[in-house]
């Protein structure tokens, strides 16, 4: 707040207060208030004259960690002409050991981060996880149905599933129709049907064919079983009426004649 004899500077940073000097320090030891303290890094290190930017050097104020809204303020007695306010960041957040993490630099980053790196202000595995693992510490385990075990490492999302399944995490099965157990990762449609049946998920049946049948529609793609015929391709038509071997597909006539007895206009040598 400005009035006419002080000034009362604040500054918001969205993670932490650090250290703040001007070209001449007109905070110098004024007093200073932060919205939290984390262990002993107290408010008014940051005006206190050195500018040291590694915590060992401890002249930094630092704020709680976790806390998304934090300020410092400091009430310099009286009414300046500000040109610039210069804050130093501490320089060591970036430079802890590999395998560590913390204001401290001391502690151990999570146990599965691969090639043991984590970030080092919370100990997130910056560099992913190790085998079959996910989450900001790779606390979780990839689903079981994912190929090779494999997921990405933020959201748990299969990279793959194994065959017979389908879904982000590879959670449902796939048809018991789909041939060889396979279908399309996302919707679940499978990539081929078992002899028999046809549709997206070969739930249709085509028990009239003589072997498989087209997936989009049922059109028997090997013929029809004896005793059936269709000029569409989907074996529909009986030719009951047959001897042996069956009928044309396309138009029903028998092969090898009619049973004794019928008199049939798609017979050949039908008896008299």
């Amino acid at each position: 707040m400005l009035t006419i004899d002080r000034v009362f500077i604040c500054l918001l940073i969205s993670s932490h207060i650090y250290c703040i000097l001007g070209s001449f320090n007109v905070a110098l030891n004024k007093p200073t208030w932060q919205s939290s303290t984390y262990a002993g890094d107290v408010s008014s290190r940051a005006v206190d004259g050195n500018n040291n930017q590694y915590y060992s050097g401890g002249s930094c104020a630092i704020t709680q960690n976790h806390i998304n809204y934090n300020w410092w303020c400091v009430d310099l007695k009286q009414s300046f002409d500000i040109s610039s306010v210069k804050i130093f960041n501490r320089a060591d957040d970036e430079n802890c050991p590999d395998g560590f993490y913390g204001t401290n630099c001391n502690i151990r980053c999570p146990a599965n981060c691969t090639n043991n790196i984590c970030g080092k202000m919370i100990g997130s595995c910056s560099n992913g996880c190790q085998g079959d693992l996910y989450g900001s510490r790779c606390e979780f385990a990839c689903s079981t149905r994912c190929k090779n075990g494999k997921c990405n490492a933020r959201t748990g999302t299969c990279t793959g599933c194994k065959d017979g399944s389908y879904g982000d995490v590879c959670e449902f099965a796939c048809s018991t129709n789909c041939q060889d157990d396979k279908c399309d990762r996302k919707t679940g449609k499978c990539t081929g049907c078992k002899d028999g049946y046809y549709g997206d998920l070969c739930e249709e049946s085509c028990p009239t064919c003589n072997g498989s049948c087209r997936q989009l529609d049922g059109v028997c793609l090997t013929g029809c079983k004896d005793g059936y015929w269709g000029c569409n391709g989907l074996c529909l038509q009986t030719c009951s009426y047959c001897n042996t071997g069956g009928c044309r597909i396309e138009d029903g006539v028998c092969h090898n004649g009619c049973q004794v007895g019928v008199n049939n206009t798609k017979c050949f040598n039908s008896p008299t």
